[in-house]
């Protein structure tokens, strides 16, 4: 049953099958948000913070609609949306930290995008060497003062809370996942081609 508020749906009995989910659950769908030209939008970046009262969800237009932008939307557990936000291109993952404080998401538009927790974009780094690559995917130290993000030609970088490069690491194939101690102090990455770099 949809809710009046935010498009939430809480489950009802159904003769179909479907998860049972219990009391205090729920699930949502994002077409009730989405443009009307737009036929479907695809969760493409998911992330939930250590104690899972704030989740970040990424959506993405389908392929082949006039709305190309990405949209970041960061829910409570009631559920209750706090925020929604657009991006200048198709999410490709999302991130948050462990305090639900800081946030990012990687685009197909070669951005990293860093938001603080009212849904206001810091800053966006363009990908080094080769503008305008994917960004596979990304994640955010505990405290969200380092964000690591990969790309499809094979470059990582670490950048800090202002957007400063700490580093960039050319590695041998597509970035596939990222890791970022909870200190920030440690970044793993894992290639395509079956590599993990330790930093």
């Amino acid at each position: 049953m949809r809710s009046a508020r935010n498009g939430w749906y809480r489950p009802r009995r159904s003769a179909t099958r479907s998860p049972r989910l219990t009391p205090g659950r729920w699930y949502t769908s994002s077409a009730a948000d989405a443009p009307e030209r737009v036929s479907q939008r695809s969760v493409t970046g998911l992330a939930i913070d250590l104690d899972g009262n704030r989740i970040l969800a990424g959506f993405t237009d389908d392929p082949g609609t006039e709305t190309e932008t990405g949209v970041l939307y960061l829910m409570d557990n009631s559920p209750v949306t706090l925020w929604t936000a657009s991006i200048g291109g198709p999410v490709s993952e999302a991130a948050i930290s462990d305090d639900g404080t800081g946030m990012a998401a990687g685009s197909a538009d070669g951005n990293v995008y860093s938001l603080n927790q009212d849904g206001i974009v810091r800053w966006k780094s363009e990908t080094p060497g080769a503008s305008g690559q994917p960004v596979n995917v990304v994640a955010v130290s505990s405290e969200g003062s380092r964000t690591l993000a990969g790309t499809q030609t094979g470059q990582s970088f670490l950048l800090t809370l202002e957007a400063a490069k700490v580093w960039t690491l050319d590695t041998d194939g597509p970035v596939n996942d990222v890791a970022v101690s909870i200190s920030g102090d440690r970044s793993a990455v894992g290639t395509a081609a079956g590599s993990v770099y330790l930093l």
